[in-house]
Parts: C-alpha cells; sequence; structure tokens
C-alpha cells in the first residue's frame, strides 16, 4: 500500500512539476520533443540499477532517437 501511495503522490507530483518547470523554461514546441527521450531514459535506468542487458537494437534505437532530437532542435 506504501509502495501505491508513493505512485500516485510522489512520484506523480515530481513528473507533474518537472515536466510545467521544463515547459516554463523551454516552451511547449522544445519540451514536447523530449517526450520522445522517455524510452532511452527507462533503458538507461533499467541497465544501471535492474542490471538488464543491452542490446545492438536497444544502443541502435537510443542512437537515433537522440539524433532525432538534436536535429529537431536545430
Amino acid at each position: 500500500m506504501a509502495l501505491l501511495a508513493f505512485l500516485g503522490l510522489v512520484a506523480s507530483a515530481l513528473c507533474y512539476l518537472s515536466w510545467n518547470a521544463s515547459l516554463k523554461r523551454l516552451g511547449i514546441i522544445k519540451a514536447s520533443a523530449y517526450i520522445y527521450a522517455i524510452p532511452v531514459v527507462g533503458v538507461l535506468i533499467a541497465t544501471i540499477w535492474l542490471g538488464e542487458n543491452l542490446s545492438a537494437q536497444m544502443i541502435l534505437g537510443g542512437a537515433l532517437v537522440l539524433l532525432g532530437l538534436f536535429l529537431s532542435q536545430k
């Protein structure tokens, strides 16, 4: 029950506050492009904290996402 409360209150509130701060700092156009970085961050966290294995497809996909973000911000 405590984990559910943490996810519902703390994690959701932190995400909401950080998203609003990024909108204020970057603007809606630039901030919305970073939604595509969520899977890359998820893979990195799973690799570091959970010890998941990286595959060549994950690395290639992450590189393509980051390249797309780089190109969209120019």
